[in-house]
């Protein structure tokens, strides 16, 4: 596992105005490999969501929404959606993509300390924050998502493996720029995990085989 991030510095507190407007021009504006991924992930995101069958009763949170990259996915689905970001930088360029009328506002929120009560949601959304945390900082997010799901978690993952590692390597050799996946992790501590939280794995989407290292997962949660 590589982990080189502190939490406090690159995570919590990283995302400024000018740095929340570069993630999310590289996710929605030109020709890029990460706008490729993202539209991939939200395609996964969907599928997931379409798998839990939300009815207009079922409430949604999608944490961390970031610049609002899935606001136009839940727009599909009948349930009530909150949103919930760290930053209020990121929410503020979000606003727009959460539009339809089953949307209940934004919350500024640590997912590591989730200002809502216990099984609030029936469906947990968690995508691209997972490799940005120390493992001992995601186990205590995960613990947090457990709680406040009834029933389904949907979240991806950056996994780390030898492929992964020399894909990025030879990258890295004609692209001194790239930056990977700061705290990545092999699957089996992943899988371990979520099956210690209780969560039982229904689907598993892998963004772009041997490409990427992300994985999307649908859990739910062992009744």
């Amino acid at each position: 596992m590589r982990e080189n991030i502190n939490y406090e510095k690159d995570t919590r507190l990283a995302y400024n105005i000018p740095k929340a407007q570069s993630y999310k021009q590289q996710q929605t504006n030109g020709i890029s490999w990460i706008r490729f991924t993202t539209w991939r992930e939200k395609s996964f995101v969907s599928a997931a969501l379409r798998c839990c069958k939300l009815t207009n009763k079922d409430k949604i949170i999608d944490i961390p929404c970031g610049t609002g990259v899935l606001g136009n996915i839940f727009s599909n689905f009948p349930s009530y959606v909150i949103a919930s970001d760290i930053s209020r930088e990121m929410m503020g360029l979000a606003r727009k993509d959460y539009s339809k009328s089953n949307f209940g506002g934004f919350i500024q929120g640590d997912i590591t300390m989730i200002p809502f009560k216990e099984r609030a949601f029936h469906c947990v959304v968690v995508l691209g924050l997972m490799h940005r945390l120390p493992a001992g900082i995601r186990k205590q997010a995960l613990k947090e998502v457990v709680s406040l799901s009834k029933r389904f978690i949907i979240v991806s993952y950056s996994i780390d493996s030898t492929s992964q590692r020399i894909k990025q390597w030879l990258i890295k050799r004609f692209r001194h720029s790239h930056s990977s996946a700061p705290a990545p992790a092999s699957i089996s501590d992943i899988l371990k995990e979520l099956k210690d939280s209780g969560l039982v794995l229904k689907r598993k989407y892998k963004v772009m085989p041997l490409l990427s290292a992300e994985v999307v997962f649908l859990l739910e949660k062992n009744r």
